[in-house]
């Protein structure tokens, strides 16, 4: 797997060069910060904001040398091949593709990867055809699915889940730094919700089964559904 901060960029150093770089990115600011509040107290809350957002940055670019690092990994690399072996729709040999994955700050980065495209049945033909989906097996076993982190996709579906609509929640998601346009919440908050609700199938068609293990988590808590 190779990661960019920008389509045509770099590929993506070290976790150790990266906090290297952020230190010294760090420390070459922060006499600035420190001058501009003492010079202008109302300048305060915009530079405690700017420090934030370079905190997120860094957070960022420090995620994207760390999935460089681990992914190259003869451990992953098992954990990729279980997930493509595992899979549901039948997958031809892989090919390498770029996309975009957006990360919980909002920063987008550009992802060379794995792509196993579906592999079409006979019974696929007809008016009735199917619409397979491919496989991206390193993302996949990551977590990521939806064109984002997961943790990304957990905040923009818990944003629309408390919010009264996609245009509120999206005001949020602003105000956090988190900009995106209506499509792309809604999306991502309707493909977040139907992978919960696959996993409550999944889950109950287990317990039916007595497969699902046990636990204590609820015991002596009074639950509402």
């Amino acid at each position: 797997m190779e990661v960019r901060m920008e389509a045509d960029g770099p590929v993506m150093c070290s976790p150790a060069e990266v906090l290297g770089m952020f230190v010294a990115d760090t420390q070459s600011r922060q006499s600035e910060w420190n001058d501009r509040v003492r010079d202008d107290p109302d300048a305060f809350g915009h530079v405690e904001r700017e420090i934030a957002e370079h905190y997120a940055r860094g957070a960022s670019q420090l995620v994207a040398a760390v999935l460089v690092t681990a992914t190259q990994t003869d451990i992953f690399q098992d954990s990729a091949r279980k997930v493509r072996h595992e899979s549901s729709v039948p997958l031809k040999s892989p090919e390498r593709r770029t996309v975009r994955l957006r990360l919980l700050s909002g920063l987008i980065m550009f992802v060379t990867t794995l792509y196993c495209p579906p592999r079409k049945r006979k019974d696929d033909d007809g008016p009735q055809q199917t619409q397979l989906q491919g496989l991206y097996p390193e993302l996949a076993a990551l977590g990521c699915s939806l064109g984002c982190s997961p943790v990304m996709a957990e905040k923009v579906a818990r944003s629309v889940a408390m919010s009264p609509s996609i245009n509120l929640a999206r005001d949020e998601l602003k105000s956090q730094g988190i900009t995106l346009d209506r499509k792309t919440v809604r999306r991502i908050a309707e493909q977040f919700g139907e992978q919960l609700l696959a996993m409550r199938r999944a889950e109950l068609l287990s317990f039916r089964a007595g497969t699902l293990p046990r636990t204590d988590e609820l015991a002596g808590k009074r639950v509402a559904v």
